[in-house]
Formats: structure tokens, C-alpha cells, sequence
């Protein structure tokens, strides 16, 4: 039985199961029901309004290459960019009349929204609104080359909704530093209402299995790296391999395990290729489970990160990352602690020394794993992101 306050959770139709948005808005609601809060979802629309519908519709009947169709969507909406705007705020101003009348029909207490900024600043409530993220517009468009080819029209409007969302917003749940400071300096969010809560892992451990602490250690003849990369242009499949490749020149057998798309340089023979693993299928969890306990460290070289659940999921297992200093992977990861953050252009010999002074000494690699997985317990996870989100409700009720 729930002992907190009465939280009306807004949600998109089509972003409603285990794998929508990254798993951020389904993780975020049940966090809030086992920190005892009594959660009312409502659903007010479609994450996918209807000019990104019509877009990509122009994009299928052109025949054109999937990675040809962002480009024609994108210029479909530089052509109707004022028309794309007005209806991106229609739809918005739609959602958030719908989500008004819920919040007249259910009274909760206060109202949350993960990754909801679209309707936000547009509601009329004078109940209480906090707003979760991990990212921000503007992080979005500056980092990623999908949104960076979006027409302007688009563009603009997504800016716009982030900043009244923010400045609607009575607390704001963000997951790293980084995007804290995004909202601050590109949104002019309030520094008082804005905080970082770091997010959990895309899975538990299942009941009854136990995590080893420490971790194993490595040894010279059995090295294994971990990447999971959805995108392996910009989490770097191809920089790994090569990083893999300098520890065997080095004398380690290395092997790299990789979840993600196939790419033609996964038949070089340091890679193991293990598939695309999606997050709802439960043998493709229990897939991924298993590589997670078979590697001794996870590495993450990405060009840009808004936050990083990989190293998280790795640090579940006692296991430390090697991540980029880019977004919130220097949130997530602690350098010198539970593992190693490395300046993103460094080239392939320094992240293999930073993997080698992690895992050289058996004793100082059972320090990081020790440190990575007490930080998972403690701060990395979603029983933890829970209490405090229920904590900052608690703030504004």
C-alpha cells in the first residue's frame, strides 16, 4: 500500500512498454511505485506528432535508403517550417488540455512528467509539476546528427516547448551535471529547482542470483571489454576494436564483446559479436545478463553521451568502465574511483593505459570493482532514483 503522494505520471501512447524512450518514462514510473508513491498514468497523445508522421511518409514513397530519409524529412520540414511549427504547437496545446482535464478529474497531489517537456509549458493546473529528463533540447540538437537535420521549424519548436516546460516546472529531475547546466545556461531554468539524479540500469538482477564482490580480475591470458552501442558510429565500435587490438600488441589476450548493430569490422577476430539485444525480450536480457558477468571491464569511447546506462549496467556486476569525457558520462563514472574518464580525441595507446593501470595489479582492480558496484548500490539505480524524485514531490505538495 502506497504512503506517499497521489502522482498523476503524463504519458505518450506510443512510448508506454519497457523500450520506449530508452526505458526512462516505464523505469520511472515503477521507481516511483516502489518509493511509495500512489502513480495515476494518463496518457494525452502521441510522442510522434503528425507532421513528423506526414514527413516520414514523403521519406517511405521516395524509395530512398533509411539513412537518406532524416535528410528528406528533415528538408520537408525546412520547406513548411512556420506549417511544422504551428502544428508541433497545436498538438502540444492539445496534449496539455488533455492533461489539465485529468488533473481536474483525478485531483492528485502533484504531477510528473518524464521526458514531457512538449506539453508542459502549456498547462493551466496550479497543481504541483516536476519534469524529468535526460537531456535537454538544446543538448539534443547540439549533439545528435538526427535532430541536427530536423528542419528548422522543428527545431525551433522544440527549444521553445524546453524552456516553458523548465520554467513551468516547480522541481526538475535531470541526470547529470551536464544537463543541469544545459537547462541553466540554454533554457535560463531556475538553479534552485534544477537537480541531478542520476538513473539506473534497464534490468534487476533476478532473484536468487548473486553478484560476485570483487569481481574477478583479469589476467594476461583472458582480458574481456564490453560495448554496448545501439549506435556504433557514435559510440565507436571502430575505436574499441582498435583499442582491443593495442592491449593483445601489449600482450593481453583481449577480447571485445559487442551488443549492437553488425558491422562488417565485427569479422575482425577480437570481436565477438553477440547481436541486437532488445530490452523487452527476456532471453535477450538473460543474453546480456551473461555478458555483462563475463567481462572485466566495460568501455564506452562516445563521441556524445546524454547520460550513459552501459557503464551503469556494468558497474550492477563490480565491474569498472573506460568511458569518454563527454555529457554524463563523467556523472555516471567516477574517475580514479570506479573507473576511468578519458578525454574523447585521446588516441587508442592512452585509453589502453588507462585500462592497464585499472587491471594490472589484482588488488587495484578489485578496488574499482568494490567502488563501482557500492556506487550502483547506493546512488546508481532506480530504487534510489525513486526516493529522491519522491523526495523533491514531497518538496512541492
Amino acid at each position: 500500500m502506497s504512503d506517499g503522494p497521489r502522482i498523476m505520471v503524463l504519458a505518450w501512447s506510443d512510448a508506454l512498454d519497457e523500450g520506449g524512450l530508452s526505458g526512462m518514462p516505464w523505469n520511472m514510473r515503477e521507481a516511483l511505485c516502489r518509493a511509495g508513491c500512489e502513480v495515476i498514468p494518463v496518457v494525452i497523445g502521441s510522442l510522434q506528432t503528425a507532421t513528423a508522421r506526414k514527413a516520414k511518409r514523403v521519406a517511405r514513397r521516395s524509395g530512398l535508403l533509411r539513412e537518406f530519409r532524416t535528410g528528406l524529412q528533415g528538408a520537408y520540414e525546412n520547406i513548411f517550417d512556420s506549417r511544422v511549427r504551428r502544428i508541433m504547437e497545436k498538438n502540444a496545446i492539445e496534449s496539455a488540455r488533455l492533461a489539465d482535464e485529468e488533473v481536474h478529474q483525478q485531483s492528485p497531489d502533484a504531477v510528473f512528467g518524464p521526458c514531457m517537456s512538449r506539453p508542459i509549458g502549456f498547462m493551466d493546473t496550479t497543481t504541483p509539476i516536476v519534469y524529468a529528463s535526460d537531456a535537454t533540447a538544446s543538448l539534443l540538437l547540439d549533439t545528435y546528427e538526427n535532430y541536427q537535420r530536423r528542419g528548422s521549424g522543428w527545431r525551433d519548436a522544440a527549444i521553445a516547448f524546453e524552456t516553458s516546460a523548465l520554467a513551468r516546472a516547480d522541481r526538475i529531475a535531470l541526470a547529470s551535471e551536464r544537463t543541469r547546466q544545459s537547462a541553466i545556461d540554454d533554457h535560463q531554468a531556475d538553479p534552485d529547482r534544477v537537480f541531478v539524479v542520476p538513473m539506473g540500469a534497464n534490468f534487476s538482477i533476478p532473484d536468487g542470483e548473486s553478484v560476485e564482490i570483487p569481481a574477478a580480475p583479469p589476467t594476461t591470458n583472458d582480458l574481456r571489454l564490453l560495448l554496448v552501442a545501439a549506435d556504433p558510429e557514435r559510440k565507436r565500435l571502430d575505436f574499441s576494436i582498435e583499442v582491443t587490438q593495442e592491449l593483445r600488441r601489449r600482450g593481453w589476450n583481449a577480447k571485445l564483446n559487442y551488443v549492437g548493430p553488425y558491422r562488417s569490422i565485427c569479422k575482425e577476430d577480437v570481436v565477438d559479436w553477440a547481436g541486437e539485444l532488445r530490452l523487452g525480450d527476456l532471453e535477450d536480457r538473460k543474453i546480456h545478463l551473461g555478458l555483462l558477468r563475463d567481462s572485466h571491464v566495460g568501455i564506452l569511447p562516445s563521441r556524445a553521451e546524454m547520460f550513459g546506462i552501459a557503464p551503469v549496467e556494468s558497474a550492477a556486476f563490480g565491474r569498472p568502465s573506460v568511458v569518454s569525457k563527454v555529457g554524463g558520462l563523467p556523472t555516471v563514472v567516477k574517475d580514479g574511483i570506479t573507473g576511468r574518464v578519458v578525454p574523447d580525441d585521446s588516441s587508442k595507446e592512452i585509453w589502453s593505459d588507462a585500462i592497464e593501470a585499472m587491471i594490472a595489479r589484482p588488488e587495484r582492480y578489485a578496488d574499482f570493482s568494490r567502488c563501482a558496484h557500492r556506487r550502483h548500490e547506493e546512488e546508481l539505480n532506480w530504487d534510489a532514483w525513486g526516493r529522491s524524485v519522491r523526495g523533491l514531490i514531497e518538496e512541492v505538495v
